[in-house]
């Protein structure tokens, strides 16, 4: 099929200009999103001080995804991940809030979903 839309006198550059991408690509590193990778959305009048995602199979919580940041009232943030299987897809979402409120939520398949959304009850 390619030999069939290069073809003609530029079939030679064309495939060796296409040898050469495919060469760049291969020799730099590339970077994937994860299936479950989402954005925390904070809709609280609360920061959240600690967020913690676990996959929902563990019996304690992972470390704190937002390191020494604060997820202020009306901020958002992305949540990657890296070294599950691809059908691991459940975790459980923990939030620590300025006001000293906890909130947490279990079995989140983020396999089907890109946010998870934090809001006043």
């Amino acid at each position: 099929m390619i030999k069939q839309l290069f073809r003609g006198a530029g079939y030679r550059v064309a495939t060796q200009a296409l040898l050469s991408s495919s060469l760049l690509v291969a020799a730099s590193p590339v970077v994937l999103a994860d299936q479950r990778d989402f954005r925390v959305y904070n809709r609280t009048s609360s920061a959240i001080v600690n967020l913690y995602v676990a996959h929902s199979s563990t019996k304690t919580w992972e470390e704190d995804v937002l390191k020494n940041d604060v997820l202020a009232s009306g901020e958002s943030q992305k949540i990657t991940f890296s070294g599950y299987g691809r059908n691991e897809c459940y975790f459980d979402i923990k939030a620590k809030f300025e006001d000293g409120e906890v909130v947490e939520d279990y079995k989140i398949n983020l396999c089907e979903t890109n946010s998870y959304t934090f809001t006043e009850k």
